[in-house]
């Protein structure tokens, strides 16, 4: 179990301790029960980009769950999926009506297509270079029928004080104990490029160092 993984099983648990990431001789503290909780409290960006969810859909590197939560309280049928078992028991037991292990790295033929694909909160920085970004992107679109939405939202680099995209290394540290991690920036440029020849750009956003994609799968 990694470091985040048993914090995440804390904070489910109702135990919360301190998490950090330590950049350089940086360290900051995450608060990663913004995880748990609900629309309210999510990201403007966020908010925006799933009031467009439709039909049936796939939460994409779930986590805990929030997302499909929220959907399934607006009464949309959502699947989520995550690499993790341990996110999928926590999906699972806060209530997510079906959730599945995939690791979009390691992506296996689709057995269902979904009407939209949500991929937020900078899932994207679990990629280590472009290329990995490239591949996730099309893998989310063999998920999605023709004219599908896929609607994400990444981090900017320069939240993080950097100009352009980059896998940002990091140690994290959480009950004394120390793990090596990290998360790529992707900037707009490196999306676009990523989505080029999938989806067509139906609309995009920045708000307090989010960036928002509104993607369609281009049709054929």
């Amino acid at each position: 179990m990694t470091l985040v993984e048993e914090a995440f099983l804390d904070i489910h648990r109702g135990r919360i301790h301190p998490f950090y990431i330590q950049i350089g001789r940086k360290r900051r503290k995450e608060d990663l029960t913004y995880y748990f909780q609900g629309f309210p409290s999510f990201h403007p960006v966020e908010k925006a980009l799933l009031g467009a969810a439709e039909g049936r859909v796939y939460d994409a590197a779930a986590g805990a769950g929030r997302m499909g939560l929220t959907l399934q309280e607006r009464r949309i049928e959502a699947v989520c999926g995550d690499a993790s078992s341990v996110m999928r028991r926590i999906g699972l037991e806060r209530g997510c009506s079906d959730y599945r292990i995939e690791d979009l790295l390691a992506p296996t033929p689709p057995e269902y297509f979904f009407d939209t694909v949500v991929f937020m909160g900078n899932s994207i920085g679990f990629c280590r270079n472009k290329d990995e970004i490239a591949g996730v992107v099309k893998t989310l679109s063999e998920r999605l029928v023709p004219g599908g939405l896929l609607l994400m939202s990444a981090t900017d680099p320069s939240v993080f004080g950097l100009e352009k995209s980059a896998f940002l290394p990091f140690v994290q540290i959480y009950k004394k104990r120390e793990e090596k991690g990290g998360w790529f920036l992707a900037d707009i440029s490196l999306i676009r490029e990523a989505s080029s020849g999938l989806f067509t750009i139906e609309a995009m956003m920045s708000h307090e160092g989010m960036n928002g994609f509104f993607f369609r799968k281009r049709e054929g």
